[in-house]
């Protein structure tokens, strides 16, 4: 990808991970790295559009985005080809799973395990973060972008959902490489659900209507 008068082409290394203590069929996340890409050498790329990544800014600083609960990964192809014009490689990820008792969607990986009021605290609150930063590091260790990437300078940018649980997961303890969070439309304030119900405290993630 590319747009008129600019020098920089964008283009996309696809790959999958399982994340750990989920169930089939929900426990696959997909994972897109979008990296600053040199323009086809020979007919093979020009056919199939699979770039080279370009060198010359590497090693390349990373930023995960961790999206809001049923948006998908494409609602952010703006942001992501931006930034990594700008010089990053940009990972979104889509993942169906459990997004509350009995409702299943795409997710930023709310782990409910770790919101009730007797373990919020003791580890993250994505079970995907996790997941997606060994992809990350694996894309380091072979494909496309072996090589290129900054491991010590991970940002997070969260969206909605994705942006209260990136608050809440980027402690040092849990995640080192992560240096910088962002998020948009999050908040990390507490509210009782119909799942007190059952003697539990889930988290309010979100007044926009789509997460």
């Amino acid at each position: 990808m590319n747009t008129t008068g600019s020098t920089t082409w964008v283009r996309a290394h696809r790959t999958a991970v399982r994340v750990p203590g989920t169930e089939a069929p929900y426990d696959t996340a997909h994972v897109t790295m979008r990296y600053p890409a040199l323009e086809a050498r020979n007919d093979v790329e020009r056919m199939s559009g699979a770039l080279a990544a370009d060198s010359t800014g590497a090693p390349y600083p990373v930023v995960i985005v961790v999206p809001g609960i049923n948006v998908a990964s494409f609602g952010y192809l703006d942001l992501a080809v931006a930034l990594a014009r700008a010089g990053m490689v940009v990972v979104t990820f889509d993942w169906v799973a459990e997004l509350f008792p009995g409702q299943f969607g795409l997710t930023p990986g709310v782990d409910l395990t770790a919101v009730g009021p007797d373990t919020y605290g003791t580890k993250p609150t994505t079970a995907a973060l996790g997941a997606v930063l060994d992809a990350v590091a694996l894309a380091q260790e072979e494909g496309p972008l072996a090589g290129l990437l900054d491991l010590d300078k991970i940002g997070l940018f969260g969206h909605s959902a994705g942006g209260t649980v990136t608050l809440q997961s980027a402690r040092t303890e849990w995640f080192p490489q992560v240096r910088a969070v962002v998020t948009y439309g999050a908040h990390t304030m507490a509210s009782q659900q119909s799942a007190m119900r059952r003697g539990r405290c889930f988290l309010h993630w979100s007044t926009h209507p789509c997460c």
